[in-house]
């Protein structure tokens, strides 16, 4: 019998990472390490559409793939955000569709109950944090303080993006196909260039659900294995309000990532000013060029003239100083 994850031979990982609603329109860890093992040690292609969701999830699943005997490309078919992100890491080939998107973030979530429940989930956090600012400086080469500075920025990439700063191999032609739906609003600087159709509130009775009236009643115990209640809250990026409009804020995190690639600054100097210029394009601006001028802290003249404009400037000002003084 075929898995459902497996079409035309490829493991489709579209829509939620995790079956946020239950209602099987996500992907789980366990479902992917099942088609897995219907295909055996044999090279396979993971495509991925995901605005992503639960994180602890993401993190098994690319475990899973980096596993894996065989070949492992991944495909970018329109987007990898967030816990799809980390996924997408795992690809020995990362191709990214022409028009497709990339974005990596802090993991966030939402905890009820005393200084000692926040903490634990504050050191969740930080742990996670950690290991995904590895998996991203793995890939990309570069340090994991630069990956983590991105991270705290919230960093969107288009393909070409991505592939200057490691993160994918090489961008594919063709368009991208139809994005997933995700609640793109909840994240802090949304593209503007997202479908509008591709934005879904949450379902009000899940996002009811979702936030437990009690500590001891915890609405996802696969989120984080601890048994306390900070932990048994689902990551942030799964729990907004009851269904309604929200707006989509205007991308300046995309833009200064891209005025540091047209800078071509290295990826320190570019999750410096990401992290520095706090979503600020002005404030961006001046560190970008702070970041050039510290390459030569003792820039060449604009003008260097030439012995004899010299001699002729020093000349007239020692005869203009004979006529005035």
């Amino acid at each position: 019998m075929t898995h459902r994850l497996l079409v035309g031979g490829e493991i489709l990982l579209y829509g939620d990472v995790g079956d946020l609603w239950g209602d099987g329109s996500g992907f789980t860890d366990r479902e992917v390490l099942e088609a897995l093992a219907a295909v055996g040690g044999q090279d396979i292609v993971a495509r991925i559409n995901s605005g992503g969701g639960n994180a602890w999830m993401g993190f098994a699943i690319y475990n899973a793939l980096r596993a894996h005997p065989g070949k492992v490309t991944v495909q970018v078919d329109a987007m990898a955000a967030s816990a799809a992100s980390i996924i997408a890491m795992a690809g020995d080939e990362v191709i990214m569709a022409e028009d497709a998107l990339m974005m990596i973030h802090d993991p966030a979530i939402v905890t009820w109950g005393t200084e000692q429940d926040h903490q634990s989930a504050i050191n969740h956090l930080s742990r996670l944090a950690e290991r995904g600012a590895q998996i991203y400086a793995r890939k990309t080469g570069h340090e994991p303080q630069a990956m983590r500075d991105l991270m705290l920025a919230e960093t969107w990439m288009t393909a070409d993006e991505a592939v200057a700063a490691g993160f994918a191999d090489r961008s594919s032609t063709g368009s991208a196909a139809e994005m997933s739906a995700f609640d793109y609003a909840s994240f802090a600087h949304p593209p503007e260039s997202i479908p509008v159709q591709a934005h879904r509130a949450r379902p009000p009775v899940a996002a009811a659900a979702a936030i437990p009236a009690a500590p001891a009643a915890p609405s996802r115990e696969d989120i984080m294995p601890e048994n306390n209640s900070a932990a048994a809250v689902p990551a942030a990026e799964n729990i907004v309000a009851p269904a309604q409009a929200v707006p989509v804020q205007s991308d300046h995190s995309a833009a200064i990532f891209a005025r540091c690639s047209a800078a071509k600054l290295t990826m320190d100097e570019t999750a410096a000013v990401m992290s520095g210029a706090a979503g600020s394009e002005d404030r961006a601006r001046d560190l970008i060029t702070a970041a050039l001028v510290a390459r030569d802290p003792s820039p060449k003249p604009l003008w260097n003239p030439s012995p004899k404009v010299a001699t002729s400037v020093t000349v007239s000002a020692r005869a203009l100083k004979r006529r005035c003084c």
